[in-house]
């Protein structure tokens, strides 16, 4: 259905992505804005399965939209002043910034509190009891493996997804706040 033109109209917008990103490096001075990220890794994604896999059938069309995409999107480099912002970067130092804050300090000590009250909570709305899970951890787990791998499903909700979100924010404040006791 699609010929050799659409295949090298494909390729022809995918290295459109790439003068995307060459633009945004001469106005930016670097790839390492997210404009120049953006349509470099689309210019990546079309590029390389164009031209290794020629033989396979492209609707050229669909590379074109993704090629205005980049391009729109793009356009965000123009009014910042990215040159400026990299040399205003370049003078902080990570000994300026505060993670050791109270703030950061609370915000994990409430984030592991919901992560655990959160997750129970998830655990208790899908069936099991608090007596369960605290006298029966082993068997309580695997039952909970199992059925959320499994074709029966879990029943995650509001509750179950920000008990999630909570459980991977701590970490992340841990590693910060840690970061803040080592600039001491």
């Amino acid at each position: 259905m699609y010929g050799i033109e659409h295949k090298l109209a494909a390729i022809l917008y995918s290295l459109l992505m790439l003068a995307s990103a060459v633009a945004i490096r001469l106005t930016a001075g670097t790839f390492l804005v997210p404009a120049g990220v953006f349509a470099l890794a689309w210019f990546g994604f079309t590029f390389v399965p164009l031209v290794l896999l020629f033989n396979a059938p492209i609707n050229s069309w669909a590379v074109l939209y993704m090629a205005a995409a980049v391009a729109v999107f793009s356009l965000s480099a123009v009014p910042f002043n990215w040159r400026q912002a990299r040399v205003r970067n370049l003078q902080k130092s990570l000994p300026t910034a505060r993670f050791d804050s109270k703030f950061l300090e609370r915000t994990l000590y409430v984030s592991v509190v919901l992560s655990m009250l959160l997750s129970l909570a998830t655990m208790v709305i899908n069936g099991w009891t608090v007596q369960d899970i605290i006298f029966g951890l082993l068997e309580t787990s695997g039952e909970f493996a199992a059925q959320r791998g499994g074709s029966e499903g879990m029943e995650y909700g509001l509750i179950g997804l920000l008990g999630v979100f909570f459980t991977y924010l701590c970490p992340v404040l841990g590693g910060l706040r840690a970061l803040g006791d080592n600039q001491r």
